[in-house]
């Protein structure tokens, strides 16, 4: 029998941002006893991909793949969807929708990037990208910014910068600054973060020398800041085997993965000045942790569901 799980029954979970935060951290922690091939990323056209993501975690007795999707003219313009497997017989255990289990696990990976990674007394996060993705990051910040003095960047695009804004409004320690697009330099130099949520880019977001001393530079989707790989200090990634294929990894001035810095094996920011990247591309061990997580929360419910 495998479980069919929608997205409103994840939705209806009201996954706390702590408890998405635990598990990634958790994910982490497994991904040397895991299988994580790399992903396979299929382009049918410019503007769009099709990617498969296979995750084998022992420690779990489960496995899985996620297919995701992004087509420029499709809405919604990425989809997802994860199979689970019983690792003891093999079974399918479950069917489930992956847009939200992504987006849950992207905010919370990014948040964990942002705490390791960003200068201890950092006072603003700049924005590049507002849409769904952004939203899911903003909120898994909030645990980690509510006892500071905040200013979010918000690099305009349309009237998207205004809604984004107004949806977090209540947050009474957040200051929110709307950058017009053509003001590059001052968006740049003005945030101590920068996380870049755009889904595509066909090219450099800005020349690497305007990124100053001290910055954390998080681009959710990698694309757009290729040209910084050569001169920033250091560089972390999520899983060795998807970076090896940069451009200019073997140019690197340093890496190392986040998972050593969660485990204190390796020092994160070494000092304030350092200009850092994190490539948190997304890899499959968080997208199986997570929705094997989410259907044991739901198999213990009351919850039947079956095909």
């Amino acid at each position: 029998m495998i479980s069919v799980i929608t997205q409103k029954e994840i939705q209806d979970l009201n996954l706390w941002p702590e408890t998405t935060e635990e598990w990634i951290v958790n994910s982490f922690l497994l991904k040397t006893s895991s299988d994580l091939p790399a992903k396979v990323v299929q382009v049918p056209f410019k503007g769009a991909f099709i990617t498969t993501m296979p995750c084998i975690i022992p420690d779990q007795e489960v496995g899985g793949v996620k297919i995701v999707s992004r087509y420029p003219d499709r809405k919604p313009l990425v989809q997802s969807t994860i199979n689970l497997f019983s690792l003891k017989t093999g079974q399918p255990i479950a069917f489930m929708d992956g847009s939200l289990i992504t987006n849950l696990r992207t905010g919370a990976a990014t948040a964990i990037a942002v705490k390791l990674l960003a200068k201890k007394n950092f006072k603003t996060i700049g924005f590049i990208g507002l849409g769904t993705v952004a939203r899911f990051v903003m909120n898994s910040l909030l645990p980690i910014i509510k006892e500071k003095k905040i200013e979010i960047n918000l690099f305009k695009y349309k009237n998207q910068a205004e809604i984004f804004a107004n949806e977090f409004s209540d947050s009474k320690r957040i200051k929110f600054n709307i950058i017009q697009a053509e003001d590059k330099k001052n968006f740049i130099g003005s945030s101590d973060v920068i996380i870049s949520c755009v889904t595509f880019a066909d090219k450099y977001f800005a020349d690497e020398q305007l990124f100053p001393k001290g910055i954390l530079l998080v681009p959710v989707h990698t694309r757009g800041f290729q040209n910084c790989d050569k001169v920033f200090d250091r560089i972390f990634g999520d899983d060795t085997e998807h970076l090896k294929k940069f451009e200019y990894f073997n140019n690197f001035r340093y890496y190392d993965e986040l998972v050593n810095v969660i485990k204190n094996e390796s020092k994160g920011r070494q000092n304030d000045c350092q200009r850092i990247i994190s490539y948190n591309i997304g890899i499959a061990l968080h997208d199986i942790y997570f929705a094997y997580q989410i259907y044991r929360m739901l198999e213990s419910s009351s919850r039947k569901i079956f095909i």
